[in-house]
């Protein structure tokens, strides 16, 4: 009899486990999202490699109803890439002395000519240092920036904000030209020198794609934990 009780005790771990690991994998799969959502499958307007250009600056702001859909609950941005245009594609390079700080922005009709206006709720340095760039083909996210520290993002609070610098040290290498759209709705920039206090305020953007491991939903959640607790249950019953 005590036999039997081992087996289903045995039984009933593997089956919390196998649910507790789905619920896990649910929680970890990567979501990628690309904003300005209008320009995802159309190519911009135009290209630029201003972003290289020494002490350059400039602040980008997405609309969050492009991330509120495939991430409902929010998520830690891990990654950012910025898309290649697709006249050509470019060769290997280092993009010196770059800082990038995410923050929630404001809305678009409140967005100031002056930098240090526009920082938002929870600004973040999330990069810094050299960036080096692959090369990378036509129209493929080859400028990829890697989080080291991620930022937790819920789309439910407001707008995204993007503050990109880069400092006076030169590039090694001939740093890409960007996709980048003047027609979009779902962004906007202020771009000026690192030096100056302002900007100026223009529509579009480029064309970013963002890597983020999603918050789980409150049902995968739920599940995890009467996994954990029937684990630890039959375990405790099978001593």
């Amino acid at each position: 009899m005590k036999s039997i009780h081992h087996s289903l005790a045995n039984m009933w771990i593997l089956m919390a486990s196998a649910l507790l690991m789905v619920a896990r994998l649910q929680a970890a799969d990567p979501v990628k999202v690309v904003s300005p959502a209008d320009f995802q499958d159309q190519e911009g307007d135009r290209q630029t490699s201003q972003y290289s250009i020494i002490n350059t600056r400039f602040q980008q702001f997405y609309l969050a109803a492009d991330f509120i859909g495939p991430l409902p609950n929010g998520g830690y941005i891990k990654e950012i890439r910025f898309r290649n245009d697709k006249i050509g594609g470019s060769l290997a390079a280092v993009l010196s002395a770059i800082e990038v700080n995410l923050s929630y922005a404001p809305d678009f009709g409140s967005i100031s000519t002056k930098f240090e206006q526009n920082k938002g709720a929870q600004y973040t340095r999330v990069y810094s240092g050299d960036l080096s760039i692959p090369a990378t083909a036509p129209g493929q996210f080859g400028m990829t920036i890697v989080l080291q520290t991620p930022f937790l993002y819920d789309p439910k609070a407001g707008n995204l904000m993007l503050d990109f610098t880069k400092g006076s040290a030169f590039n090694s290498g001939q740093v890409p030209s960007l996709d980048y759209t003047l027609r979009s709705v779902h962004t906007a920039t202020v771009v000026g020198n690192l030096l100056n206090s302002s900007g100026n305020l223009a529509d579009g953007g480029y064309i970013t794609q963002f890597t983020i491991e999603a918050v789980p939903e409150p049902a995968s959640v739920a599940l995890m934990l009467v996994g954990g607790v029937m684990v630890w249950a039959f375990r405790r019953k099978a001593r």
